[in-house]
């Protein structure tokens, strides 16, 4: 069902999610 609702998913919003998420671990590295 996850996997179902994943490829749902157009690949512009998983482009987005995965440009936030390396905001994030950049965040959590150096803190800024």
């Amino acid at each position: 069902m996850a996997a179902r609702q994943l490829s749902a998913l157009s690949n512009r919003e998983l482009s987005d999610i995965g440009i936030i998420r390396d905001d994030i671990v950049h965040v959590a590295r150096w803190g800024r």
